[in-house]
């Protein structure tokens, strides 16, 4: 994502463009309205899409910092879907509808936006609400980074801490409940020599029955031939 240096001005033009903003608005006069105001306070629109497929065409020429988004678009199609591909592409995007019931809130807070703009909308709506999204996904990312960095952390401190491995698996596990919910989980540890296994099975909020190798494959009805096969076609994790 582009670095904001600078706050835009609601009345200022800035010289260089802050962030790129993709539209997807059905409505013209509102799409050439809010691109005026953007490159007005010095954002870069990379374009206006009418539907959500000329929407996801831009997004993978285009890769934006920020989706202006309307929810209802003609022939009753919704841009609620595209709105979970940005989600999942760690995209932000501001939602702009003239609904604004509890009915239309219900519905897209699942897809978690990064902001609502309700039509008509003001110049500062706009601005104000971009600056905030970009704000919120900026800490967002660093609370990710922090997250991943206790987590690697804590990783690292079960499989050196003074225990069995026995132990020391199930606190692996336990640090990745969180991150990685599970009901059943197996964790092998090799070192080219040797490797070690064990599965557990949660039972309660933080309780895990710990299930040896043997019992597995007895369990699933595996051969050890096929449980090592399976287990050679999982690529390793990269750090």
């Amino acid at each position: 994502m582009a670095t904001i240096t600078n706050t835009p001005a609601i009345a200022g033009k800035m010289t260089t463009p802050v962030a790129r903003v993709l539209i997807v608005e059905d409505e013209l006069l509102i799409a050439d309205n809010l691109e005026d105001i953007l490159l007005e306070a010095g954002y870069a629109v990379v374009g206006i899409a009418v539907s959500v497929q000329e929407a996801q065409e831009l997004l993978v020429d285009h890769q934006p910092d920020v989706v202006l988004l309307d929810i209802y678009l003609k022939g009753g199609e919704t841009s609620l879907n595209f709105a979970r591909t940005l989600r999942a592409q760690h995209i932000p995007f501001i939602y702009i509808s003239a609904n604004a019931n509890d009915g239309v809130l219900d519905t897209i807070k699942a897809t978690q936006p990064h902001g609502y703009i309700v039509k008509p909308f003001r110049t500062k709506d706009i601005l104000y609400t971009l600056e905030i999204a970009f704000y919120r996904h900026a800490h967002s990312l660093e609370q990710k980074l922090r997250e991943e960095k206790m987590l690697q952390i804590s990783l690292t401190n079960a499989l050196t801490e003074a225990s069995d491995w026995t132990q020391k698996l199930l606190n692996v596990a336990t640090y990745l409940q969180p991150f990685i919910p599970f009901d059943l989980i197996t964790i092998s540890l090799e070192d080219g020599k040797h490797t070690r296994s064990c599965s557990f099975f949660r039972i309660g909020l933080n309780e895990y029955q710990t299930i040896q190798p043997v019992d597995f494959l007895r369990m699933t009805g595996l051969t050890e031939q096929k449980y090592d096969q399976l287990r050679a076609e999982i690529p390793p994790l990269k750090a």
